[in-house]
């Protein structure tokens, strides 16, 4: 990939998961951490993210408020958001995708 890297923001309980994601996408992206929804927030009023990716294993009902916040606050302009979420968790799944994600 060439030019500007892709401004991500992770949100996720599990430290083992920045490491991991940074190393694999080295300089196709920069990532931000959040550790709650109004971290998260925060920074994308500072500055917008190109892609969000949300971890609802580790973060639990923080993620899904994340997702809500998202829908509802017209003063941000949401990214893309994707979801790590378990496969047999087709409840989490249905609510992550009307949020949006």
């Amino acid at each position: 990939m060439s030019g500007t890297p892709s401004q991500i923001l992770l949100m996720t309980g599990d430290a083992a998961l920045m490491p991991g994601l940074e190393a694999g996408l080295q300089n196709e992206a920069v990532f931000r951490q959040a550790p709650d929804p109004d971290a998260a927030i925060r920074m994308l009023q500072e500055q917008r993210a190109d892609f969000a990716l949300v971890d609802l294993e580790s973060t639990g009902e923080q993620g899904y408020e994340l997702l809500r916040r998202l829908q509802k606050d017209a003063s941000i302009s949401p990214p893309l958001v994707h979801t790590l979420i378990a496969a047999a968790n087709a409840t989490g799944k249905l609510l992550a995708y009307e949020l949006g994600a």
